[in-house]
């Protein structure tokens, strides 16, 4: 980290089930965290986060699993069932509200009668962050292109505590690869053929 001239950052426990960040509970930190390398000491290969942020992952405490007694963790047990059906309720709402935007009912009017918020963000990238949580981005890149005029939903999960509806107005294709880069590209797609 010094070489590099970054800091070293440290989260406060989490177990592989649950995160208590946006950070561990990124899945891709997760995956590295338990893997058996890093679990063993080692450094994690590099996680690409986005477009601009990687990570290193090191285990710098490990607590062994134990049993607790049910007094010590009845209030999590509950707080725990209460935000699971929590969650069910979300994503039923949810489907409710994207099959009755599938029938033509506005989306925006259907957030407001629910007291809930339609966010917008436009010309996302499919590895930049914008600010956009991941779990959506991700979503509305396996949409399909709309119709012109008309749009396509879906509804995906945001970090295991809520449902967002995505909605997908446009794509824009990407800029075309100069000369030298879609050359590089031909060259390693021929170069992996020959290794097969």
């Amino acid at each position: 980290a010094k070489t590099l001239g970054v800091s070293v950052q440290e989260p406060p426990l989490f177990s592989q089930d649950k995160g208590v960040s946006s950070f561990t509970r990124n899945q891709k930190v997760q995956t590295a965290a338990f893997s058996t390398d890093v679990l063993g000491g080692n450094n994690s290969d590099v996680v690409q986060l986005n477009d601009t942020e990687v990570v290193v992952v090191r285990v710098k405490q490990k607590v062994p699993e134990t049993i607790k007694a049910f007094s010590a963790v009845k209030l999590q047990i509950l707080k725990t069932l209460q935000e699971k059906a929590e969650l069910s309720k979300a994503k039923t709402q949810a489907d409710h509200m994207l099959a009755l935007v599938n029938q033509g009912q506005s989306l925006q009017s259907l957030a407001k009668k629910a007291g809930l918020h339609v966010l917008t963000d436009t010309n996302i990238k499919r590895n930049a962050s914008s600010g956009t949580n991941s779990a959506v981005i991700e979503q509305a890149f396996t949409l399909s292109r709309p119709e012109k005029g008309k749009a396509n939903y879906a509804v995906t999960s945001v970090d295991h505590i809520g449902y967002a509806i995505v909605a997908l107005t446009g794509v824009n294709l990407g800029d075309a690869p100069d000369s030298k880069t879609q050359n590089a590209l031909t060259q390693g797609v021929q170069d992996s053929q020959r290794m097969l």
